[in-house]
């Protein structure tokens, strides 16, 4: 089993996870990071305008999103779903799984404002 905290992921780790024998949770201290994260970006969406948060995007980026409400949720996934393209050919699992633990623990540090993640153990 492999903990991410955000703060240090190795080589190591990330091979063992990509070779898929290896689960992989959040540390408690990760996901409460994460969560204080969210509820920061939250806030700051509720208190000025935010580009793609509290608003949409390119030539909606001055229509101002309820960022309280489920709609500010419902903007989010619609707007991973619009920008989900195919770019090349499918990748292998063990590319995959490396990409997304890599990922999981950046956003595990965070930095950027993250949800927090459901499930945390996979």
């Amino acid at each position: 089993m492999i903990e991410i905290d955000g703060k240090r992921l190795h080589l190591s780790d990330i091979v063992a996870v990509a070779g898929g024998g290896t689960k992989v949770t959040l540390t408690p201290s990760a996901v409460d990071r994460m969560a204080a994260s969210q509820r920061s970006a939250r806030a700051t969406a509720l208190s000025r305008p935010v580009y793609g948060r509290s608003t949409g995007v390119g030539a909606n980026r001055s229509v101002a999103l309820d960022a309280a409400n489920k709609d500010a949720n419902v903007h989010g996934l619609n707007l991973l779903r619009s920008h989900a393209v195919d770019a090349g050919r499918v990748l292998d699992r063990e590319t995959v799984r490396a990409m997304l633990v890599i990922r999981l623990s950046q956003l595990a540090a965070a930095r950027p404002a993250s949800a927090r993640l459901w499930p945390t153990q996979w």
